[in-house]
C-alpha cells in the first residue's frame, strides 16, 4: 500500500493538539504501511507546537497565521505520500475513521465525509453549512452531503491536478467543487461529529462571506457560458437588432423616447460588448479544461476544431477588410467636401464598429489558438473525439 500522509493544520490548539494526535496514532498504529503525520502550525502563540513535537510527528511551522488553505497547501507540498488526509487539530473528528478513508482509497481518488450529527454545531452555523452545500451543490453538481466536512482523503495526484488557491476556511469548499468538476472518482463516507476543544477560530459571518466569494470565482471557471457567455449572448443580439432598426429606419420613437443616431452608438457599443463576453466565455472554457479544472463538454469539442479559429479569422479579416474601405471611403468624401458637415453619421458608426469587431475577431482566433494547442496536449482533451 502506498505511503500515507495525514496532515494536521493547526492554529493555537493546545486544547485540542495532544488528544488528536494520541487518537491517530492509535488509530493507524497496526495498518501495516508507511506513514507520516504532518503537523502544519499556522504560527500558533501557544503552547500547539510544544505538544505537537511531544508525540514525535513531523512539525512545519508558519512565521505568522496565514489561514487554514495555507497550512494545508503547506502539508500537501511538505507531505511524502502518495494518499493524504486531512483532519483538524480540534479533536472533532474520531481518529478511527482515518483506516476507513485508507481502505476506500484503494479504489477512489476521493474520500469525502459526511457528519452525520449536527448537534454540536451552532444552530447559526448549521443554517449557513445548509446555503454553502446548496450552492456548491448547484455550481458543481457536488453529490455528497456536506462539502464542509474537514476530514478527507485524496490520492497526490489530485491536488498535483487541481491546486489550492484558498488560503481561508473556504479551502473545503474548493476542493469540493474542483473534484466534483473534474474526471476524479469520488465517494463520501459518513462520520461522527464531536465537540471541540478550545476556542473556536470559526468566523460565521466573515468565513462565510469568503466561501460564497470562492464559490462566485469558481462559478466563472466552470460555466463561462452562463457567466459570460449568455451575457455576452443577449447583449449582441439586443445591439443587433436596435442597430439594424435604427439603420434601416433611421430611426425610433417608443411613445416619449426618440431613437436616432446618438442611440446607434449605444447599439453598436452593446454588439462590441456582448462579442467581448463571448469570447471571453470561449478562452476561459479552453482554459478551464486544459488545466483541469472542468470537462470537456459539447461546445468545448467544437471550439476545438482547428477549423473553426480557421474560419473566424478569415471571416475576421474578410470584415475588417470591407470596413477599412469602407471607412477610408468615408473620410475621401469628406474630404472631397472640402471637411463640411459630416451627413454620412449612421454608416460611418457601422464601418468603425466593422473594423473593431474584425480586429476583435482577429485577436481572438490567434489568442484562442494558444489555448486550443494547450488543451489538446493535456489528458483532459480526447482528440480522438474532435472533428
Amino acid at each position: 500500500m502506498p505511503k500515507i500522509s495525514v496532515v494536521v493544520p493547526a492554529y493555537n490548539e493546545e486544547a485540542g493538539i495532544g488528544v488528536t494526535l494520541r487518537e491517530l496514532l492509535d488509530a493507524t498504529q497496526g495498518m501495516g504501511t508507511e506513514m507520516e503525520i504532518l503537523v502544519v502550525d499556522d504560527g500558533s502563540t501557544d503552547r500547539t507546537v510544544e505538544i505537537a513535537r511531544s508525540f514525535g510527528v513531523r512539525v512545519v511551522s508558519h512565521p505568522t497565521n496565514m489561514g487554514k488553505g495555507a497550512a494545508m497547501k503547506t502539508g500537501w507540498k511538505n507531505s511524502k505520500g502518495e494518499y493524504l488526509i486531512f483532519t483538524d487539530a480540534d479533536g472533532t473528528y474520531p481518529a478511527r475513521f482515518v483506516p476507513q478513508i485508507v481502505e476506500a482509497l484503494r479504489t477512489a481518488d476521493v474520500v469525502f465525509t459526511y457528519r452525520n450529527n449536527r448537534e454540536h454545531i451552532p444552530l447559526f452555523n448549521r443554517l449557513g453549512n445548509w446555503v454553502i452545500a446548496r450552492a456548491v451543490r448547484s455550481l458543481s453538481g457536488f453529490v455528497g452531503r456536506d462539502p464542509l466536512s474537514g476530514l478527507y482523503g485524496m490520492r497526490r495526484a489530485v491536488l498535483d491536478a487541481v491546486g489550492l488557491d484558498s488560503a481561508t476556511f473556504a479551502v473545503e469548499t474548493e476542493i469540493a467543487v474542483k473534484v466534483s468538476r473534474t474526471r476524479f472518482n469520488a465517494i463520501e463516507i459518513p462520520v461522527e461529529y464531536r465537540p471541540r476543544l478550545g476556542t473556536s477560530k470559526l468566523r460565521p459571518l466573515r468565513d462565510g462571506a469568503r466561501v460564497l466569494r470562492v464559490l462566485l470565482d469558481l462559478l466563472f471557471i466552470y460555466h463561462p457560458y452562463l457567466t459570460f457567455g449568455a451575457p455576452g449572448l443577449f447583449l449582441f443580439l439586443l445591439g443587433l437588432l436596435l442597430a439594424t432598426a435604427l439603420t434601416v429606419k433611421g430611426g425610433l420613437v417608443l411613445g416619449r423616447i426618440h431613437l436616432a443616431e446618438h442611440s446607434l452608438m449605444g447599439a453598436t457599443a452593446l454588439v462590441l460588448l456582448g462579442a467581448t463576453l463571448k469570447s471571453y466565455a470561449i478562452i476561459i472554457d479552453l482554459y478551464a479544461v486544459s488545466h483541469k479544472f472542468k470537462k470537456t463538454s459539447g461546445f468545448t469539442r467544437m471550439v476545438l476544431n482547428p477549423r473553426f479559429f480557421n474560419m473566424l479569422r478569415v471571416g475576421s479579416g474578410v470584415l475588417l477588410a470591407l470596413s477599412i474601405f469602407a471607412s477610408v471611403y468615408h473620410v475621401r468624401t469628406w474630404i472631397a467636401t472640402g471637411f463640411g458637415p459630416f451627413v454620412a453619421t449612421k454608416t460611418w458608426l457601422l464601418s468603425l464598429t466593422g473594423v473593431l469587431f474584425g480586429l476583435q475577431g482577429l485577436f481572438i482566433s490567434f489568442i484562442g489558438y494558444i489555448f486550443v494547442k494547450d488543451c489538446l496536449e493535456s489528458y483532459t482533451c480526447d482528440e480522438t473525439s474532435i472533428g
